[in-house]
Formats: structure tokens, sequence, C-alpha cells
């Protein structure tokens, strides 16, 4: 039979979130939000190692298909690309690909949940700016997608993107936005084109707690 035990894989995180799996490198990804760090953890070697990517929050940093080196990231309101061998302690060869969100009233905001879809393109969501005490604005986030260096809004008036995933047919896309806090069923295709199951939230996450207060409601998200 199998056994599970849980194993600590790196030194305690502010903000660890993004976990990926790299099946050519039998890796798994994730970063350190507010440290702008981004680790990996080898499997077989039980090693894990880690680099510095910027001075904004790093909301996220996936592996590039076909190659063990390149990555795209999001850093601040910045969708990036770096290259990382993945034991240096920092990452090289960063560019821009786009800027989200110039406009001056959304300048405070930034990048937070983000998953690559069954066909390669990039979806990633922003969040508003948070206040002293951590309280995000709500209704200022936007939900993107990347496809080839193009950049696609598909919608807005998010609080917090978070929680993306598809079913196993390819055919619904599920996207959280932690303030309302839902969850919503959109129908997909595989040109990236996105349609709101009957106009209406899947799971409605409030109903069926004692609070609204979710773990995730805090300056990260």
């Amino acid at each position: 039979m199998w056994k599970m035990e849980i194993l600590p894989i790196s030194k305690p995180l502010n903000v660890g979130t993004r976990i990926h799996w790299d099946e050519d490198t039998q890796s798994v990804y994730y970063v350190d939000v507010p440290n702008s760090l981004v680790f990996k953890y080898d499997v077989n070697t039980g090693e894990t190692t880690q680099a510095k990517v910027g001075d904004e929050p790093l909301a996220f940093m996936f592996p590039v298909e076909g190659s063990n080196t390149k990555f795209v990231a999001g850093l601040g309101r910045k969708l990036i690309f770096v290259e990382w061998d993945g034991t240096s302690p920092q990452v090289s060869n960063v560019q821009t690909i786009v800027e989200i969100e110039k406009e001056a009233n959304l300048k405070d905001n930034r990048l937070n949940g983000a998953k690559i879809d069954p066909y390669g393109r990039l979806w990633a969501g922003s969040m508003g700016p948070t206040d002293s005490e951590g309280n995000i604005t709500p209704g200022k986030g936007s939900l993107y997608s990347l496809q080839k260096g193009v950049i696609k809004k598909h919608e807005s008036g998010i609080g917090c993107s978070n929680g993306l995933a598809w079913n196993e047919k390819e055919m619904k896309m599920y996207y959280v936005d932690t303030l309302v806090p839902a969850v919503f069923q959109y129908d997909y295709s595989s040109q990236g084109t996105l349609s709101r199951f009957d106009g209406i939230t899947l799971f409605q996450i409030a109903k069926y707690l004692l609070s609204r207060k979710l773990p995730s409601r805090n300056r990260n998200c």
C-alpha cells in the first residue's frame, strides 16, 4: 500500500503559492509572492533551489514548453520572460512581454492567480491594491489570457483572481474571485473563448462557511 507523508521541502515562506509540476524535469516549481522568489524542488534528488526574480511581488513563474531554462512569470503588473538554470540565485535575460493596467486608477494593482490551460495558453488574473491592514480593494482586477505574445482581457470588476482549473473534457473552465467568494464556471473552447455558464456562479462558498474571512483574503490573496 502507498504510504503518505507530509515533508517540508523548503524553509518557511511568507506566501508560498502557484505550485506547478513539470513532468520533463520531475520537479515542482512554486513562488514566495512578496519576496519575489521562485523555488524548484527536484523529487528525485530531494534538493530545493531558489532564485530572486525582481523587486515586485512575484505572482507565478511557469516553464515554457520545450525548455528547461525558459519561463514566463507575473511580476507586479508585468508578464515577463526570464531564463533560469534551476540552480543560480538570480534569473537572467529578463524581458517584459506586456504590462497590464497602466491606467492611473489601476497602477497599484498586481497580477495574482494564473495557470496554463490544456492548449498551452497562459491565463492570469489581477487584484486590486491593499490598505495598511491588508484589505484588498474590490472590483479592480481583471482576467486575461496570453497566447503568442497577444494579451486579451476576458473579465473585469474582479476583487482577487484565483483558482483557475479545467475539467477533463476541456469544455469548462473554473475561476475564483476570493473576495466574493465564489467559483465561476464558464463554457470554454480550444480557441480560448469563454461564455459564463447560465450567467450564474457555480458555487457560492460563503453559504457553506461560518465566516466569509477565507485564509487567502489578505494582502497577498
